[in-house]
């Protein structure tokens, strides 16, 4: 919003002006900054809420936890491990996932 009257000047906002039936310069800068603004304000939030689910460390750490109980699945399967002592380490491994509901079949 900013980069066409940086770029085309007067010229620019004249055609603006005449697209929106703005009567002055000065409304048509007002309404660009205001546009400029709300998209700021759009821009914002959006990165925000993205940054607040954080899916990418959530992916990264649900992945992670599923190579470990592929692991301890190996090492029950395999007989080098006691149930209790896996039952200890499952517990600590869907800990790490929190956002992940587990669901018991």
């Amino acid at each position: 919003l900013t980069a066409g009257p940086a770029l085309g000047g007067e010229k620019f906002t004249a055609v603006v002006g005449n697209l929106f039936s703005l009567q002055s310069d000065s409304t048509v800068w007002r309404v660009l900054c205001l546009a400029g603004a709300l998209l700021s304000i759009i821009a914002a939030v959006s990165t925000n809420l993205y940054k607040s689910h954080d899916v990418a460390a959530r992916l990264s750490t649900a992945q992670a936890c599923n190579n470990e109980l592929e692991g301890l699945e190996a090492l029950l399967k395999f007989g080098e491990l006691p149930v209790k002592e896996a039952v200890t380490l499952y517990q600590k491994y869907i800990a790490e996932i929190p956002f992940i509901q587990e669901h018991i079949a």
